[in-house]
């Protein structure tokens, strides 16, 4: 019974996720200009990388303290195991800047009408439909990338655990500090580069980007498994994670310039969809 509420309650997670990025997707596109949007979708997409590695450190530092007691007794909670002392320790602090939120202002909506009326879905599926092309290349594709990428994430530290006999609090520190810096940088430094192509003309900006960022990946993430020192295996991967995180802003960038107004929180929503790694 105990696993079942587990599923249920991180069920309940997934829905707040899934609602966050469609709304915040369409909000950032309507604070900046089309030559500052990638920049500003990478930003909101460092939260990814960077929530992760803090977690993964926090969670290493936790690990570590926690690891002396089986079981521990919290005030107005009562009795909990270990393991969800860590979940506790880790992932109160966000209720705490879930406040922040309220400090956001409405932005002013670009290309639509005030008072302009909810737009009916038959509109939305007739102009995916139209273009069903585009966006379905662009959602698989980025969709591969993802599963390649998450997939990584999920196991990297198990690897470094089984195959080079780290810690879990060795590899929580060692792996969330790159995840936080690499990953950050990553999504940085693609969201400059494709805003700097579109001040350009290239229309094209962020998918180039990414392609390119795709590309330079391979011959890290292949390299980092292979290689049977583990100090080696980790200055491989940091490059890695930086190029696995570069598409992460540019393409919800590029779902955004070809929706109209109106439909940017569909089409995000779908966007979303295609980012979880558990959609295939």
């Amino acid at each position: 019974m105990d696993s079942d509420y587990l599923a249920i309650r991180r069920m309940g997670i997934g829905v707040g996720e899934a609602s966050l990025s469609p709304a915040a997707y369409s909000l950032i596109t309507d604070y900046f200009p089309p030559d500052r949007r990638s920049m500003a979708q990478a930003v909101y997409g460092m939260g990814t990388y960077l929530g992760a590695g803090l977690a993964m450190i926090l969670g290493g530092f936790v690990t570590g303290w926690i690891s002396g007691r089986s079981d521990w007794t919290i005030p107005l909670i009562g009795h909990i195991r270990s393991w969800q002392m860590v979940f506790l320790a880790v992932g109160a602090p966000g209720l705490l800047l879930a406040f922040l939120k309220l400090s956001v202002a409405e932005p002013e909506r670009r290309g639509v009408q005030h008072g302009a009326a909810k737009i009916p879905l038959r509109e939305v599926f007739g102009f995916l439909k139209r273009n069903r092309v585009t966006f379905m290349s662009h959602n698989f594709g980025f969709a591969l990338l993802y599963v390649s990428a998450y997939g990584n994430a999920a196991w990297i530290p198990t690897f470094f655990i089984r195959h080079h006999h780290f810690t879990a609090a060795h590899i929580g520190k060692s792996f969330g500090a790159i995840q936080a810096i690499s990953g950050v940088l990553g999504i940085a430094f693609a969201g400059w580069a494709a805003d700097y192509f579109v001040r350009q003309g290239h229309r094209d900006a962020c998918l180039r980007v990414a392609m390119v960022a795709s590309v330079l990946w391979i011959p890290f993430g292949v390299a980092f498994p292979l290689v049977a020192d583990a100090k080696l295996g980790l200055v491989l991967l940091a490059p890695a994670i930086f190029l696995a995180a570069a598409p992460v802003g540019v393409a919800a960038a590029a779902v955004m310039a070809i929706s109209p107004p109106r439909m940017r929180g569909q089409t995000g929503a779908i966007l979303s969809v295609r980012r979880k790694p558990y959609w295939f």
